[in-house]
């Protein structure tokens, strides 16, 4: 058979990779240009500092002068699965743009290189890269809290109502950790499993630099629910000196609040997220 038609791994609904290396990614690739958004006023523009590449957004009213307003910054992560996404995408850019207008703050949305073309740690050292660059965005720049929405994280033992998904979904998700970061040790990696049965690992993520962290979750995101919980409760545990607090979004499933910003639901987890952010 054809290498380049015959499929090596499907990871769906995001991409197919083929035996001869060759990758599709299913869905839009369009791209928005950064510029004014002419519904909220915010005004955004691509950066390139170093080896960090952002989206910084700007809440209306401080494009002319933003060095003489003092402004809470959010350094945002897309999701995708490490596979796709960009700042570029037009649901994540209107989604900064909503959520900067409404925080009034500065928004540093950035860019990441993707899997499996850059397995990871590719992804992680991008956004490390873009953190230490944030520090020229905004004067005595400090980490004041965590928003954690829908989070990614896996381990080798089921917890909560995972087990119930059975064998043969545990073992595709083994799977798909391995096509990301094809150099890990599997799903107790720290980067995929954070309290992993590890004292160095767990007395690491009790001293997140931060002062607080906030967990959201979907009521029906089958797949990443129940380990966003175990999340929630192994920080509280785990001797983080600082207040972890958690919202649940209910009758919705994962990242719904791209399609479903406007809904009551999207309203709600915005404003708590807003509210976070402004503490």
């Amino acid at each position: 058979m054809d290498p380049d038609s015959e499929i090596s791994f499907d990871f769906a609904p995001f991409l197919c990779q083929y035996k001869s290396g060759r990758v599709v990614r299913h869905g839009s690739n369009a791209t928005v240009p950064a510029g004014t958004d002419p519904l909220t006023g915010v005004v955004s523009k691509d950066i390139h500092v170093g080896a960090a590449r952002a989206r910084v957004y700007l809440p209306p009213g401080t494009a002319e002068s933003p060095a003489k307003a003092k402004l809470p910054v959010i350094v945002y992560f897309h999701g995708g699965g490490f596979v796709v996404g960009s700042p570029a995408d037009p649901s994540e850019h209107g989604y900064l743009n909503g959520l900067v207008a409404r925080a009034g703050a500065i928004g540093v949305s950035v860019y990441y290189r993707l899997a499996p073309e850059h397995p990871l740690p590719a992804a992680y050292e991008d956004g490390w890269a873009a953190v230490r660059a944030g520090a020229n965005l905004a004067h005595n720049m400090a980490v004041r809290g965590l928003l954690v929405v829908h989070p990614y994280f896996n381990g080798t033992e089921a917890v909560g109502a995972e087990a119930s998904l059975g064998p043969e979904v545990r073992e595709y998700v083994g799977r798909v950790w391995r096509f990301v970061s094809p150099g890990s040790v599997g799903l107790d990696d720290p980067l995929v499993n954070p309290f992993v049965d590890d004292d160095d690992a767990r007395a690491a993520v009790a001293k997140i630099p931060c002062e607080r962290v906030l967990v959201c979750v979907a009521e029906h995101d089958a797949w990443l629910k129940e380990r966003a919980l175990w999340y929630y409760r192994e920080l509280r545990a785990s001797g983080y000196a600082g207040e972890v607090e958690l919202f649940e979004s209910k009758g919705v499933g994962h990242a719904f609040h791209f399609d479903k910003l406007h809904s009551p639901e999207g309203v709600q987890l915005q404003e708590r997220t807003v509210a976070f952010i402004r503490k």
